[in-house]
Order: C-alpha cells, then structure tokens, then sequence
C-alpha cells in the first residue's frame, strides 16, 4: 500500500511531514526521511525527529516551547 501525506507542520524553521500507510510511517524533514517506522521492523533514523513531530502534530496542537 503507498505512503499518503498524513498532516504538515510548518515551522520557523523547517517543515515536518509525516507520510502513513497501513504498515509504516515515515517523517521527512526539508525533503528527506529522518525517520521511519514499520509495523515489522524496527525503528529507523533519528528518535528525536520522532518527538518532535509527535510535540507538533498532537491533537491539542502544538506546544508554547519544546
């Protein structure tokens, strides 16, 4: 199943996408993937582009200051 664009923040600084299928996620920052997720695999590229996208995309929006 392809990847479909799931949600964008723009920053000051840079934008996040996260990318989803049903078995995986990918987070590309500025055009590249920083990290990746698989329901089979473990996680790849760099937790902290993990928690940053989870701090920007959570469903009360992002917060004041990380």
């Amino acid at each position: 199943m392809p990847l479909r664009c799931h949600a964008i923040v723009d920053t000051a600084y840079q934008q996040v996408q996260i990318w989803k299928s049903e078995r995986q996620c990918e987070f590309r920052v500025a055009g590249a993937i920083h990290a990746w997720w698989h329901e089979r695999r473990f996680l790849t590229g760099l937790a902290w582009d993990n928690i940053a996208a989870a701090a920007l995309l959570r469903p009360g929006g992002p917060p004041r200051s990380i």
